[in-house]
């Protein structure tokens, strides 16, 4: 299956490209016709990924934690004023993913960079 094209597909998505999860509901509910990406990602029958489970807690709560403890903001630029609009570019292959892009991503407190790197202790 072609996971990409399934979920892109303009006949089920209006702007698919565009980052809008409110697509996914119908009234404030979760819509029933709309196609789980979950479904996708992870295969299919006798091939499911065991792991499933795994990888999405461990996705969750890796980005709560960064979002709780730090500002995920426009890098640095030379004309404060100047807005840098983001670039929502692909690399194409067989493996699809976000090209790389600029941005900061900044402790909001002491405690929270102190919380880090206590988790990750260097290798000096």
């Amino acid at each position: 299956f072609n996971h990409r094209a399934i979920l892109h597909s303009e006949e089920l998505y209006q702007d698919p490209l565009k980052f809008d999860p409110d697509r996914f509901l119908e009234d404030g509910k979760e819509s029933e016709c709309s196609p789980n990406p979950e479904l996708y990602v992870f295969g299919f029958g006798r091939r499911i990924c065991p792991g499933r489970y795994l990888a999405l807690e461990s996705a969750w709560n890796l980005i709560a934690c960064l979002l709780a403890t730090c500002d995920v903001i426009q890098p640095l630029k030379e004309d404060p004023k100047a807005m840098i609009d983001p670039v929502l570019d692909f690399a194409e292959g067989i493996i699809v993913h976000p090209k790389p892009y600029n941005c900061r991503i900044v402790p909001r407190s002491a405690t929270a960079l102190n919380l880090m790197k206590t988790g990750y202790p260097s290798e000096n």
